[in-house]
């Protein structure tokens, strides 16, 4: 993209937002920005918005351009920008995530802008994908004593949070204490038992459970994979009220992987004959299973399969 000088796009009309929202690439972005720059042209708020979305959260974008911006621009910037940044930077999972999203939210403090339910959902976010311990407890004291309300958003990133860092008695303590909880509240907990390797509470929670969603179902399902108790996996499978494709991949890829090929390939032809397109991480395990049994004309009509939606 090239773009024409400034002096003819103001002669245009066009704002300095409209550029932005015409840009593809960093690269991109930063030219325009520069343009702007070396103009010496104010930022008006809007004009923000689209370089730091997508420095922040597109996959080719530059989290550190979002971080100059936030830092070195002389336009205040909104809470949702903000947001943006440490939602970004929670993302990235880098060790210095948990850091700079602290910068950013006390530069977020100096422009005099409230933090709201999602400044603090992504920094628990950021503290949780880096297993910053301490410093996501603070949050959660700073919360407490500034009597920030904490709605639905918070209190479940702070379940996950302490999960997450196999802090599983902080997380039953915020769970129990919370007076309305939501099924998302539930699968942070029973998540973080399955992952924790406490099996047996989330199947005591699951049971407790008074709606429970298809995230739910597969959650348990996976744990019980994991601890090889394939029979049970396969009866929550049959008794689920809905599937989707997470649950077809945990339970074909369970038998697969622990010396159940048979049971993969029952379990295949059971989703082909719902109509149930599979994916290349369930193509993957029955290429295994036909491996395992020696079914030579099983694996050569799946490769097939492959080749054909490639």
């Amino acid at each position: 993209m090239v773009f024409k000088p400034l002096k003819y796009i103001a002669h245009n009309s066009l704002s300095f937002t409209s550029i932005f929202y015409r840009c593809k690439s960093m690269k991109e972005f930063k030219q325009a920005h520069a343009q702007l720059i070396i103009k010496g042209l104010p930022h008006p708020p809007s004009s923000l918005r689209p370089i730091i979305s997508f420095s922040a959260l597109h996959p080719s974008g530059d989290i550190a351009y979002a971080l100059l911006i936030i830092f070195r621009t002389s336009t205040p910037p909104t809470a949702f920008l903000f947001n943006t940044v440490i939602r970004g930077l929670a993302r990235t999972r880098h060790s210095d995530s948990p850091r700079n999203s602290v910068l950013v939210f006390y530069r977020m403090v100096e422009f005099d802008l409230a933090p709201n339910h999602f400044t603090f959902t992504f920094l628990f976010q950021a503290c949780a994908n880096s297993m910053a311990f301490n410093l996501g407890q603070q949050f959660h004291c700073m919360v407490i004593k500034k009597s920030w309300v904490i709605d639905g958003f918070i209190r479940n990133s702070i379940i996950q949070f302490y999960s997450v860092c196999r802090k599983l008695g902080d997380a039953q303590r915020v769970f129990d204490e919370s007076g309305e909880l939501d099924v998302v509240s539930w699968n942070s907990l029973i998540n973080g038992y399955v992952k924790n390797g406490d099996i047996s509470e989330a199947l005591g929670m699951f049971g407790k459970m008074p709606e429970r969603n298809v995230a739910s179902w597969n959650c348990l399902i996976g744990g019980l994979v994991r601890f090889d108790r394939l029979d049970d996996a396969h009866r929550f499978f049959v008794n689920m009220p809905e599937r989707n494709l997470v649950s077809w991949v945990v339970m074909i890829a369970g038998y697969a992987q622990n010396g159940m090929p048979m049971e993969a390939l029952a379990l295949f032809r059971e989703m082909q004959l719902l109509d149930q397109e599979p994916n290349a991480a369930i193509l993957v395990s029955v290429l295994s299973a036909c491996s395992q049994l020696g079914a030579l004309d099983h694996g050569k009509w799946v490769y097939s399969y492959i080749i054909k939606t490639l």
